[in-house]
């Protein structure tokens, strides 16, 4: 039986194009929240818009260092299934906010020939996924990929997402790339027309390829 690939569309933030992203029918949508970024999500004009994505699709809070009550707050007003965190957060950070927590927790670490995977261990009991994404300088990420045979040191139990620079060329890769925990994709600006607005041609060719 094929293993199902999970594939999330990050960094909307504009009404018209998240309502014909969702037509494409991606596993998980994300929505960036922390400001200082061309993809942030604006509540007061997005909400409604998020609230009108179907419960097929997952939806994705993307967060750095938010405060953790305000964090709760946003996912409740988003009706967010899942919390990424971008922002480096540690331990303690991961454990209070799962704590009583309904919602699923998605743990970031920037990946480069020198990252060292025993890392991720002591964030196995705390959260729920990891997404190993390329080491960049800039909060809105590198648009690069990192080796993807680095990804053969990963020796952990969570399952993880794969992001950096994917994008519609990388197909048959992606469906080549075997790791028993590897279980999904997050695409972003290799898919846009400019910060925020995604391709949607693009966007819908890619994932009926992926799901052949």
């Amino acid at each position: 039986m094929k293993k199902k690939l999970y594939i999330k569309v990050c960094g909307n933030s504009k009404e018209e194009n998240i309502l014909t992203v969702k037509n494409t029918e991606p596993d998980l949508m994300g929505f960036v929240f922390p400001k200082d970024t061309p993809r942030h999500t604006l509540l007061r004009e997005l909400r409604d818009t998020i609230h009108e994505i179907p419960e097929r699709t997952r939806k994705v809070g993307v967060f750095e260092n938010e405060p953790i009550l305000n964090l709760k707050k946003l996912v409740i007003l988003c009706d967010l299934h899942l919390a990424q965190l971008n922002g480096g957060e540690d331990l303690e950070y991961c454990q209070e906010l799962t704590q009583k927590s309904d919602f699923g927790v998605i743990k970031v670490f920037n990946v480069d020939d020198d990252f060292d995977f025993s890392v991720t261990k002591e964030f196995e009991e705390v959260v729920h996924f990891f997404l190993f994404d390329t080491k960049s300088d800039t909060p809105s990420g590198s648009g690069k990929k990192f080796n993807w045979d680095k990804l053969n040191e990963y020796t952990g139990e969570l399952s993880f997402f794969l992001a950096g620079g994917i994008g519609p060329d990388d197909v048959e890769d992606i469906k080549n790339l075997k790791h028993d925990k590897f279980i999904g994709i997050s695409v972003n600006s290799s898919f846009e027309t400019e910060p925020g607005i995604k391709d949607v041609e693009k966007v819908d060719a890619f994932i009926k390829e992926l799901r052949k």
